[in-house]
Parts: C-alpha cells; sequence; structure tokens
C-alpha cells in the first residue's frame, strides 16, 4: 500500500512539472513581445548612429534609373571602371571596342553634367530610424521643376547597365559551370537555416521526456508489486 501511495506521488509531481513547462512558453513569448513595444521611438540601447538616405521625389519622377543620377564622384568612377571592365571581357578581339567605350562613358558624363545632384545633410532624431545619426537628403541641384530624361539619355543608361550586368553573368559563369543564370541585381534564392528552439520549448519537451519515462518507471513497479503480491 505505501508502494502505492509513493508511486502515486511521484507520478503527480512529473505531471506538475510538465503542467508548469507548459504555461511558461506563452508567457516567456509574450513577455520577450512585450519587451520590444516598451518606447521603440527613445529606446536607444545597443543601437549606432545610423547615416538615413532619402531621395527626393522629383528625382525618381525624372528617370526609372534614378540611382544612376544620385551616385558619388566615387560611385561614378567606378561606374565608368565597371564598364569598360565589361566591355574588355564580353568583346576582347573587337576592334571597335574602345570606340564602344569612349560613346558611353562620354554620354553617361554628360547625363551627369546636365543632371547635377545636391546632398543636404540634416541631424536625425534620437529614437528611429537614425538613433542620432543623421538625415542625408539627395536632390536636384537646378531649382527647375518636372525634370526629365529624354528617351536617349535613358536608352544610354539602359544599355551601359545591360553591358555590366552581361558581363558580370557571364564572368561567373565561366568561374563555375553549374552557376544559375541570373542578374547580380537578382535576389535569388537561399537556403533558410534552421532556427534553435527556444528555452521554454526545450524546457516543456525535457519535462515531457521526464514524464513519459517516469510514468514508464512507475509502471514497471506497479507490475512487478502486483506480481510479487500474486
Amino acid at each position: 500500500m505505501d508502494n502505492n501511495v509513493k508511486l502515486l506521488k511521484i507520478r503527480s509531481i512529473l505531471f506538475a512539472l510538465l503542467l508548469i513547462a507548459m504555461v511558461m512558453i506563452p508567457v516567456a513569448s509574450a513577455g520577450a513581445e512585450e519587451a520590444k513595444r516598451v518606447f521603440p521611438e527613445n529606446d536607444t540601447a545597443g543601437y549606432v548612429p545610423v547615416d538615413v538616405i532619402s531621395i527626393d521625389p522629383s528625382i525618381r519622377d525624372a528617370t526609372p534609373y534614378d540611382m544612376f543620377l544620385i551616385l558619388s564622384p566615387e560611385g561614378k568612377e567606378n561606374q565608368l571602371n565597371d564598364l569598360d571592365l565589361a566591355i574588355d571581357f564580353l568583346y576582347p578581339g573587337d576592334p571597335q571596342k574602345d570606340v564602344l567605350k569612349a560613346e558611353l562613358r562620354g554620354k553617361m558624363k554628360d547625363i551627369w553634367d546636365k543632371y547635377p545632384v545636391v546632398f543636404e545633410t540634416k541631424p536625425g532624431g534620437i529614437g528611429y530610424p537614425t538613433y542620432g545619426g543623421s538625415i542625408v537628403t539627395v536632390k536636384f541641384a537646378s531649382p527647375l521643376q518636372n525634370i526629365r530624361l529624354t528617351d536617349e539619355e535613358n536608352d544610354v543608361i539602359k544599355k551601359s547597365s545591360s553591358i555590366m550586368n552581361e558581363g558580370y553573368t557571364r564572368k561567373k559563369q565561366n568561374e563555375s559551370p553549374y552557376a544559375p543564370n541570373v542578374s547580380p541585381d537578382s535576389q535569388g534564392v537561399r537556403p533558410t537555416a534552421p532556427q534553435p528552439a527556444s528555452i521554454p520549448a526545450v524546457i516543456a519537451i525535457y519535462a515531457l521526456g521526464c514524464y513519459s519515462a517516469g510514468y514508464a518507471v512507475i509502471k514497471m513497479k506497479r507490475d512487478r508489486h502486483e506480481q510479487s503480491r500474486e
């Protein structure tokens, strides 16, 4: 009789442990979610200053290739160098490749000179999105309104961009014969790493395992006790 009472107590304790672990999961999750929502506009702990770039809508309206217009001087030079490298790679034996380089380089520079942009920097707030950093606004230097690039100018940007993309893609294919035929601007498909289980979930799984193992031990002891009585 005493053994049955002890076994019943052990079983009750294991079952209580399982219930406690299951209750901890929603409580811990709610606590984590609540912590993320506490004064996000003022909570700067753990954040470093961020410089936010804002593009004036007039630039976006001027051309579908607005990123071409807002390049820094260094970015423009890199763009021209990348174009030269792409043409050399795609047309290594073409006697007209230098002519193509000069033509596209000249037209690209003309576009930058015709539509100059300026960068205005203002201090940001202490919270989101700058956390004490700066807000850099890019806009046209000209006070003129409704600026629009011509079809020819847009075609020049599109052609130079296509040459650089094709050169990049074909170079990657030559480096690896199994590389997919995708544009470098494409996000592609990346494998998702498995996420580790949260601590409350681990506790629940551990408690469930203890409960199952404990229940099996209790059943074995009870069967032995009944057999000894017989």
